[in-house]
């Protein structure tokens, strides 16, 4: 299974206005057994699957152990289905590892209508989980610093100062607030702290794993 950072939410599909704590604990590998464990049993081949997080990961399939909090923890994951882009996406919950548990829950739940006999209900649902194309202002992703409105090389700490503020704008409880402009405000905060805040993390990591 492919994975796609920073998270690529689709365009089509409205986000979470409010986040909580999941009723259940999850961890990012159980979340992703069992999504690719339901992908297996559908039929459909995971080596052609993606999925879209603002959680980077190692080469060896690994989160890195040094994360700042993510504030963006939606989950897509893509593939194909009867020749059909399909999207099943997930942000109701606070952290990354509970909503990647959800799109397996949901497509567990899927499938069970599959094992009922009921394969054209189950033909009717994907209906209305087909990937659309994103709108074609946001067809080619800008760079972080140019979303944000700064320059490449200011410090961290304008960054987030200019970032908080331009969110409280953005944000869909805000009178004038767009859901879309405000995905893609988190997109690039997290790529920011990513390069940024998170470089020396990793270097650090890297040093202990090299001992």
């Amino acid at each position: 299974m492919a994975e796609k950072y920073p998270l690529d939410w689709p365009a089509s599909y409205p986000r979470a206005t409010y986040r909580r704590r999941a009723t259940y604990k999850s961890t990012w590998f159980r979340g992703l057994a069992s999504v690719q464990h339901e992908l297996r049993l559908m039929g459909i081949p995971t080596l052609t699957t993606v999925i879209s997080t603002n959680q980077p990961i190692r080469n060896d399939g690994q989160p890195y152990a040094a994360q700042r909090l993510i504030s963006d923890p939606g989950v897509a994951v893509y593939f194909r289905r009867k020749g059909r882009e399909v999207v099943v996406c997930c942000d109701k919950w606070d952290r990354i590892e509970d909503n990647l548990r959800a799109v397996g829950l949901t497509l567990e739940a899927m499938r069970g209508l599959d094992r009922w006999g009921a394969s054209e209900a189950l033909d009717r649902v994907f209906q209305g989980f087909t990937a659309l194309p994103p709108p074609a202002a946001y067809a080619e992703a800008k760079p972080w610093w140019e979303v944000l409105g700064v320059e490449q090389d200011w410090p961290l700490a304008a960054i987030e100062k200019l970032y908080r503020l331009r969110a409280k704008e953005l944000h869909p409880d805000a009178g004038g607030g767009d859901a879309a402009e405000m995905a893609q405000l988190n997109r690039a905060i997290e790529e920011c702290r990513l390069e940024r805040g998170n470089a020396n993390g990793h270097e650090e990591e890297d040093r202990a794993q090299a001992r």
